[in-house]
């Protein structure tokens, strides 16, 4: 759009930000902090966090709050470190700290982090401490021994969770034993069923589309295939993961039949993945959707204003209407929770 309107929107000054969770089930600081746990949206997790950073200083969501902002301003990673650091002095077994600590260690470091987190709860985001840990011991510290007297007990204690044969695939796969890999990733599935992440499904699709594409058909319909019986197995409408590694995979025109046709009423898109979508074909191709989800997003819009980022870049790049643009792109600014970009 013009460069007035540019400096308009760029020169806009950041005012009071805009919180309202009034669409929320409770307000209190822990279901907050798990909602945006859940969240497949960066922006709510933006939204959520900066509020409980701001509101709630003293308690174990506001200071994890406080060190993920620090990290999503790009503040030093040394203040991002000392942040999670003061968390865990004040509340020393806060999963949420510990497993942000740990994403920011590297090498033998993560050890004691992860054998920490094992001791609160080895079943902590979905078992993935287990094959951190394996990992760590087998190829990390070069501990064969050891790795394998840790799994042997996890298999023991939980034998019935996807993630030992998820495992056992992926070092399966790491030794080119392909079919084995394959194999053990559809125990995986099986096991896990409802529960099983997308990361499980993404490792077979890459085996079925890769080393073990046979061509008995296009390499598009088992991506669209798999992604299907995940959505149908987890109905986790909150995870557009799925989708967009789909989307990726097929291309725009043939994603667009698959990902908005077939999966747009069964999933919340995050607002990310829309923009990323929104524009040109979608319009073109799915109308039905490109009106649904504008009408959803302006609903969202009216509790969360940062939204409108994404409504003013479909009225300028694919409405024209300049006007309306610039004000929602002022409005989203206005209310933005942090003053990054």
């Amino acid at each position: 759009f013009s460069s007035l309107a540019l400096a308009i929107v760029c020169t806009s000054a950041l005012a009071e930000p805009v919180w309202n969770f009034g669409d929320y089930p409770s307000q209190e600081p822990d279901a907050l902090l798990n909602a945006s746990l859940d969240s497949n949206s960066a922006a709510e997790k933006v939204r959520i966090r900066s509020y409980l950073a701001a509101k709630f200083p003293d308690t174990a969501a506001g200071l994890f709050a406080a060190a993920y902002i620090a990290g999503h301003e790009g503040k030093d990673e040394a203040e991002v470190r000392r942040l999670y650091d003061l968390c865990l002095a004040k509340f020393p077994t806060n999963l949420s700290c510990l497993n942000n600590k740990f994403a920011k260690t590297t090498g033998e470091a993560g050890w004691p982090i992860i054998q920490t987190m094992l001791q609160i709860d080895a079943t902590y985001n979905q078992y993935d401490l287990i094959r951190s840990g394996y990992f760590n011991l087998k190829d990390t510290q070069k501990k064969s021994a050891e790795a394998a007297d840790f799994l042997a007990g996890y298999e023991a204690r939980f034998p019935d969770a996807f993630i030992l044969p998820y495992i056992r695939g992926i070092e399966a796969d790491q030794n080119k034993d392909y079919k084995k890999a394959h194999d053990f990733y559809l125990q995986a599935i099986e096991k896990g069923a409802e529960n099983t992440p997308f990361n499980v499904y993404e490792a077979l699709i890459n085996l079925e589309i890769g080393v073990l594409y046979a061509g008995d058909e296009k390499r598009a319909d088992i991506v669209a295939q798999r992604v299907m019986e995940y959505y149908r197995a987890t109905r986790n409408v909150k995870d557009d993961t799925a989708a967009a590694f789909l989307a990726d995979n097929l291309g725009q025109t043939f994603a667009h039949a698959y990902v908005f046709a077939t999966l747009g009423a069964l999933i919340d898109f995050s607002p990310e993945f829309v923009l990323q979508w929104y524009f040109g074909g979608l319009k073109e191709l799915y109308p039905d959707f490109y009106e649904k989800y504008g009408q959803i997003l302006a609903e969202k819009a009216k509790l969360n204003p940062t939204l409108n980022l994404t409504i003013a870049a479909n009225q300028l790049l694919v409405l024209n209407q300049t006007d309306a643009g610039i004000k929602n792109y002022l409005s989203a600014i206005n209310a933005a929770y942090t003053g990054k970009r």
